[in-house]
């Protein structure tokens, strides 16, 4: 068993995660910060009354990990110092008895904290996080309150929490930049051979040691996408045409694309949007609006896609499908959601054709978060989840061009068409009959 090591950052750490309420670690990869979050945790409960502790980490296992961290302390602690501790490794709580402490150790899950009152949270990883903006919101009310709060994580690109949090401006929020060149022994020379281990690209060394921003982790999904395919577009619309419309539900993240076949048939996509945490209604309320200010000539209908989870009931009883109903927005879709299928859909549209033109081209302008989507945003992860499957990353940028994927999975398959969704019976309020 080694001791923990009492080198200077992680003591400067220490000291700051004493003096400052709400911090922010930029961190590149293997500095033990895990292991002073763990011990963070068993301090703070062992030594004070009435602590209810969380730590969010982006799946399960992760999660599971660092209770296991956090229980290699507690059975080293000198004997003056230990107190009875009753796990529960279930649910990944460690109630302290004597102080009446309690800290829980959770992944990262879309409605993660909207059950507790912590007075500290502590976030590990937290760029990787499947769901980083609906955490966040769940945990915002806490955060207004100003409980302690630790987020620490490698960057991973432009993703929906971690980048914001740390390029967001007049807050106080105390933030600590950790480069591998700060833990003793990792200098040139081992930067030089660890820049030779198998799999490390320049793109991932620049953003698990170097600090970088630029690249998010993982392997971009469409690879074939070509810069020139940004082209604008927005003018070219014809309102004889159909126009066609991706939407994704996104979790509270909700988007849509909308797009058009010209006379080229190329798939011209014209305009895309994401909400932020948005109610349903609101923001389906917000498309026809929205739809009616972009296009106002338009004569021609709409084609509208989605997934096969839309017909799935929300909390309220009723499925996206059905409200959708009410504003015109009625959906197609193959019935199956099969993600591979659907990247599959636009990898065959996207590439350049035998006419010199593209099959897919995305005006600029009016479709940012798209065209990033494509050109890396949407990554694969560098490894399988833990059940073996490898599904493409979701964040920022991946629900605009999950929308681009339902129009190209469904508009050009001919096997798709709207579902029947059965209109509410009425009955005679005296006899009780249907009317």
């Amino acid at each position: 068993m080694q001791s923990f090591p009492d080198w200077d950052y992680l003591i400067d750490t220490a000291h700051d995660m004493e003096q400052h309420r709400q911090i922010l670690v930029h961190k590149t990869r293997q500095l033990l910060i895990s292991w002073l979050i763990a011990a963070r945790l068993v301090h703070k409960c062992n030594f004070n009354r009435g602590e209810e502790l969380i730590c969010v980490s982006r799946g399960g296992m992760y999660s599971r990990e660092i209770g296991l961290r956090s229980e290699v302390i507690l059975n080293n602690l000198p004997g003056w110092m230990s107190q009875k501790v009753k796990p529960n490794r279930q649910f990944g709580e460690y109630r302290f008895m004597s102080t009446d402490s309690k800290y829980m150790c959770l992944s990262a899950d879309d409605d993660t904290g909207r059950s507790f009152s912590p007075s500290g949270i502590y976030f590990d990883e937290v760029a990787f996080f499947p769901h980083g903006s609906q955490v966040m919101a769940s945990l915002a009310p806490l955060l207004e309150e100003e409980v302690d709060f630790f987020a620490v994580s490698t960057g991973n690109g432009e993703d929906a929490l971690f980048y914001p949090m740390w390029h967001r401006k007049g807050d106080n929020v105390h933030r600590i930049t950790l480069h591998y060149s700060q833990r003793p022994g990792r200098d040139k020379v081992w930067a030089d051979k660890a820049k030779l281990r198998p799999g490390m690209t320049p793109a991932k060394w620049a953003r698990e040691q170097e600090l970088s921003w630029a690249t998010p982790a993982g392997r971009p999904v469409y690879e074939i996408w070509n810069g020139l395919q940004a082209q604008k577009c927005f003018d070219a619309y014809n309102p004889h045409k159909p126009l066609l419309r991706g939407f994704d539900r996104g979790y509270d993240d909700p988007a849509v694309v909308w797009a058009q076949v010209n006379d080229d048939d190329q798939l011209i996509c014209l305009h895309s949007i994401k909400g932020d945490h948005i109610a349903r209604d609101v923001w389906l309320q917000q498309v026809k609006d929205l739809t009616n200010s972009l296009f106002p000539r338009h004569k021609s209908g709409y084609l509208d896609y989605g997934a096969a989870d839309f017909s799935k009931p929300e909390s309220d009883g009723y499925s996206w499908r059905k409200v959708m109903r009410k504003y015109g927005i009625i959906l197609r879709d193959s019935q199956r959601d099969d993600i591979e299928r659907r990247i599959n859909s636009v990898m065959a549209k996207m590439p350049l054709r035998d006419d010199g033109k593209y099959g897919i081209i995305v005006d600029p302008d009016h479709c940012g978060d798209l065209i990033k989507g494509l050109s890396g945003g949407y990554c694969w992860p560098d490894k399988p989840d833990f059940q073996g499957k490898l599904k493409p990353l979701k964040n920022k940028f991946s629900h605009e061009t999950d929308c681009l994927g339902h129009i190209c999975d469904n508009h050009f398959r001919k096997d798709t068409k709207p579902r029947r969704v059965n209109a509410p019976r009425k009955f005679d309020p005296i006899t009780g009959r249907p009317i």
